[in-house]
C-alpha cells in the first residue's frame, strides 16, 4: 500500500501520480516514488508548483545532478519573446528538441533522467512527447532483434543540430551546452538498464554513423526504428498546465518538444539527472579520467554562493574533458564554482595518477586558471601534491585569475528565462 494514489496512463509506460507534495517527501515515500518510477518510468505529479529549491532537491533524491536547474524557454531574460522568425541559436535548439531524443547522448555519460516542470504555458501546443523504447524493442521481430543486438551507432549534437541547418554562433544567447569538441560518443543500439535489467533500444536524432554500414544504410535503419518505436501504444504526449511536474528515465524513455505558437510564452525547468560513469559511460569512454577534491580549506575566502559557504567540490571529467559527475558538499554547481577566485594557496587531491600526457598539459597551466577550474583537475593536482604552488606559479595564477577563460567543458551557465538548453 503506497502512501500516495498512482493511476497508469493509456500507455505501455507512465502514471500520474496524487495525494503527494514532493516539497515534503519523506525518505519512505521516496522509495515507493523511486520503485514506481522505475517500474513506469514516467511519472507525472499535477499542480505541484515548487520553488527552483524544491525543484533541485526533489532531483537530487535521485541521484547528483548533471546541472541543477535550466530555463528551456522562450522568454528573454528582459520578458520579451523569442519568436520563430528570429530563427537565432536558442529557437534552433528549441526546434530541434522537436526530435526524439534522449538527454546527453552525445556527452561521455548519458543522462540517467530528468525533473521537468511547467512555469507558463501557451493556450495550444507545447506538449512534451514520450516514447517507451522497452516496449519498442519487445516489438521488434527476431530478426530485427538479433541484427540490431550486434550495432551501435554515434551520438552528437552536433550532427543532429546540423541536419536542421543550425551551426552555432560564438557568443550567441545559447550556451554551448553540447557542442564540445572531442571524440564522438558510440553507444549500442540496445541498452540494458543498469537497475530492472530490461533492454530498451537507444536511438533518436542524435545517433548516427552505424559503424560496419555505409552512411545510407546506417540513417534509413535509425529512421525506420524511431518510426517503429515511436507509435502507439508506446507513446504519450503530456498536455502541460502551470505547476505540473514529471520525472522520466532517461535510460529507457525518448522525448520530444512539440511545436507552440511562438509569440505566446512557454517557460519550462529541467534538472537533468547525472548518469552512473560507468552503466552510462559510452563505448568509446576511457571510463573515468582523474576525480580531483578540493577540500573547503582550498576554497577559503571564497564568494559565498547562493547564501552557503562554499564547501568540498567534486568533479569527475571523461575522457574528452566533458563534466561527468559533481558532488559538493554546500551544494554549489560548477557553473557557480567556476566563478570563484580560491584561496592562491591550493591544494587537490588526485584519486588516481594522470597519463603522462596529462601531466603535460598539467605543467603547460597554472593552477585554478581563472573562469576555468574544471579544467584545472589536471593542473593543481598535478603541480600541488606537494606543498602547494610556487611564488612564480601563484603570480601566474592570479594573473589568469583576472581573466574571463571560458572552459569548453563549463560553457552551461544558467540563467534564468535566459536561454535554453539541450532536452
Amino acid at each position: 500500500m503506497t502512501s500516495f494514489n498512482i493511476a497508469p496512463i493509456d500507455a505501455s509506460f507512465g502514471a500520474v501520480v496524487t495525494g503527494i507534495r514532493l516539497a515534503t517527501v519523506d525518505d519512505e515515500c521516496w522509495h515507493e516514488l523511486h520503485q514506481a518510477w522505475l517500474e513506469h518510468a514516467l511519472l507525472i505529479f499535477p499542480g505541484q508548483h515548487l520553488s527552483r529549491d524544491e525543484q533541485i532537491s526533489f532531483a537530487r533524491r535521485f541521484g547528483p545532478l548533471e546541472f541543477d536547474m535550466a530555463a528551456i524557454s522562450n522568454v528573454r531574460s528582459d520578458g520579451t519573446l523569442r519568436i520563430e522568425a528570429d530563427n537565432d541559436d536558442v529557437v534552433k535548439i528549441l526546434k530541434g528538441n522537436m526530435g526524439w531524443h534522449a538527454d546527453s547522448t552525445y556527452m561521455s555519460v548519458q543522462a540517467k533522467g530528468a525533473v521537468f516542470s511547467a512555469e507558463v504555458v501557451p493556450a495550444a501546443g507545447g506538449q512534451t512527447g514520450f516514447a517507451d523504447m522497452r516496449s519498442a524493442y519487445d516489438a521488434l521481430d527476431d530478426g530485427l532483434r538479433a541484427k540490431v543486438e550486434t550495432l551501435a551507432a554515434h551520438h552528437s549534437l552536433h550532427y543532429s543540430q546540423a541536419k536542421l541547418g543550425h551551426q552555432p554562433e560564438a557568443g550567441s544567447a545559447y550556451s554551448g551546452y553540447g557542442f564540445h569538441p572531442g571524440p564522438v560518443p558510440l553507444r549500442p543500439l540496445v541498452k540494458t538498464h543498469p537497475e530492472t535489467g530490461r533492454k530498451s533500444l537507444l536511438i533518436g536524432r542524435h545517433a548516427h554513423n552505424i559503424p560496419g554500414l555505409d552512411p545510407g544504410e546506417s540513417e534509413r535503419l535509425l529512421d525506420e526504428l524511431v518510426d517503429f518505436a515511436c507509435q502507439a501504444p508506446r507513446v504519450y504526449h503530456h498536455p502541460w498546465e502551470a505547476g505540473d511536474v514529471v520525472i522520466w528515465d532517461n535510460r529507457c524513455l525518448l522525448h520530444r518538444a512539440t511545436p507552440w505558437d511562438m509569440t505566446q510564452p512557454r517557460v519550462m525547468w529541467h534538472s537533468r539527472i547525472a548518469g552512473d560513469p560507468v552503466a552510462e559511460a559510452s563505448l568509446n569512454c576511457k571510463r573515468l579520467r582523474p576525480v580531483v577534491e578540493a577540500p573547503a580549506s582550498a576554497l577559503a575566502g571564497a564568494q559565498r554562493v547562493d547564501g552557503a559557504d562554499v564547501g568540498e567540490v567534486s568533479l569527475a571529467v571523461g575522457h574528452d574533458r566533458s563534466l561527468v559527475s559533481q558532488r559538493s558538499s554546500c551544494g554549489a554547481s560548477v557553473d557557480q564554482v567556476r566563478t570563484l577566485r580560491p584561496a592562491s594557496a591550493v591544494r587537490l587531491r588526485l584519486r588516481s595518477a594522470p597519463t603522462s600526457g596529462e601531466r603535460r598539459r598539467a605543467a603547460r597551466m597554472p593552477p585554478f586558471v581563472g573562469g576555468a577550474p574544471v579544467m584545472v583537475w589536471l593542473t593543481a593536482a598535478r603541480s600541488t601534491l606537494a606543498s602547494g604552488p610556487s611564488s612564480a606559479r601563484r603570480r601566474a595564477s592570479e594573473r589568469m585569475s583576472s581573466r574571463s577563460t571560458p572552459s569548453p567543458c563549463t560553457s552551461n551557465r544558467i540563467k534564468p528565462r535566459s536561454l535554453s538548453l539541450v532536452r
